[in-house]
């Protein structure tokens, strides 16, 4: 199973709909089907939106479909808003990221691609490079976009899982 976390805030979230949507888009679309075997959750302040590969309806490729699936979870008072969503709440979100498999931060920088590990793992992507220093003081170097940083590392860990090696050095 893979977990992909993004650490963002809930107003980042709506300045920039298009960014949230096209990070859940990359981390559960593949061509044109649904990773099963991904978990894409946005970790908030205060709440976790868990979007479930494995049993996930009507997420499409488009932006505003997809953002429509963020936003229904954002608003909804309701536990599982949608098929495949759930909300949970967070008090701590370091703690609450710590419940996953082998959390490790994935901020790929402009200069080089991130060390994605092998299945099963939790890769933490932040939205702002405020949030990857809560998560790592050592975080340095300009983020990618996180939805860019998720494709490579899903390209990484497809690569890896069929036994290649990247054709980048």
């Amino acid at each position: 199973m893979r977990h992909i976390v993004l650490v963002t805030t809930l107003e980042a979230v709506l300045e920039s709909p298009d960014v949230a949507a096209k990070s859940l888009v990359a981390a559960l679309l593949v061509s044109n089907d649904v990773r099963r075997d991904t978990e894409f959750v946005i970790v908030l302040e205060d709440k976790a939106l868990v979007f479930m590969g494995r049993s996930i309806r009507q997420l499409r490729a488009d932006e505003r479909s997809a953002f429509g699936i963020i936003e229904k979870a954002l608003r909804s008072r309701k536990r599982f808003p949608h098929t495949g969503v759930a909300v949970e709440a967070v008090q701590d979100p370091v703690k609450y990221i710590r419940r996953f498999p082998r959390p490790r931060l994935l901020a790929a920088s402009r200069s080089g691609l991130p060390a994605v590990p092998s299945p099963p793992f939790t890769l933490v992507v932040p939205w702002k490079r405020d949030l990857a220093r809560q998560w790592d003081e050592d975080a340095t170097g300009s983020l990618m976009y996180p939805h860019h940083t998720i494709a490579v590392a899903h390209w990484i860990a497809d690569v890896h899982s069929e036994g290649r090696r990247p054709p980048i050095r």
